[in-house]
């Protein structure tokens, strides 16, 4: 993958009156649409410590996608692991990252192992320890009890909280994220879509219209700033297909970038 070299953008002070904070308690979020190699973890990784690197002095919180971690094949020279070993080891990974850079890291990982599908929630504070909550997906959806995973922090003076998109759709969460007083919700996403589709907002794929429906009304009813990045990847087809966005209390868009553009949102709560 080739290095990428960001230019970052400031973006005004909002919102200090209705939160109650000065300017020196903003909280400072970077949401990154990182751009995923498939079936290479190491260079994904490689992409995230850029991504560190880049931002760390100028975000108190770098939110990353749900990112594909490829699993090990079953054959007889491969020794079986534990379904979520690899997803454990990205999060500390992540972890290190954090404690590196003195950051918070939100982050989501996903993995498929035979019919069934993994997917764990990572949050590192800026001392390494980091919070996860695991789910497992079963291939048959009528089957599957999603259940809720959130896991949440207090980040200077907001309480934040990370979820899964599917979250989004779970009634609990309303009534979850308001009596833990969250004042940010993150939501790593990882959506493909094909390029060929995606000729402006009219044009939208499906889900993904109904997912930014969604993030709009937790969004109102949560009265939380919630913010949304998805996974990019250059390969032809239906691909993760990247896009920010950053809601406000209103449920209105407050700021975003489009989809296939790699380019990281700034913006400071």
């Amino acid at each position: 993958m080739e290095e990428r070299s960001f230019q970052i953008a400031r973006r005004p002070r909002i919102l200090y009156d209705r939160l109650g904070l000065d300017q020196e308690e903003a909280m400072r979020i970077a949401l990154i649409p990182l751009q995923v190699t498939s079936g290479d973890s190491k260079a994904t990784l490689r992409a995230m410590a850029r991504s560190v690197e880049a931002f760390h002095s100028a975000a108190d919180l770098i939110v990353f996608p749900q990112i594909e971690i490829p699993g090990p094949g079953d054959t007889a020279d491969k020794p079986r692991l534990d379904p979520v070993s690899l997803l454990h080891m990205q999060v500390d990974v992540t972890a290190a990252f954090a404690k590196k850079r003195s950051v918070y890291i939100a982050a989501g990982f996903w993995e498929t192992r035979e019919s069934d599908h993994y997917t764990m929630l990572a949050l590192a504070d800026r001392t390494g320890q980091v919070d996860v909550r695991t789910r497992k997906l079963s291939a048959e959806p009528a089957t599957a009890n999603l259940g809720l995973s959130l896991v949440t922090a207090r980040i200077a003076t907001l309480h934040a909280g990370i979820c899964l998109s599917d979250d989004l759709f779970e009634q609990a969460l309303i009534g979850t994220a308001n009596s833990l007083g969250l004042r940010l919700l993150a939501v790593p996403i990882y959506l493909t879509a094909s390029q060929e589709g995606e000729a402006g907002p009219e044009n939208e794929p499906s889900p993904l219209a109904e997912l930014r429906h969604q993030l709009g009304e937790v969004a109102r009813k949560t009265r939380a700033h919630v913010v949304a990045v998805n996974s990019l990847s250059g390969e032809p087809g239906a691909a993760p297909c990247g896009g920010a966005w950053v809601y406000g209390p209103s449920g209105q868009v407050m700021d975003e970038r489009a989809l296939y553009d790699d380019t990281p949102l700034e913006f400071e709560v």
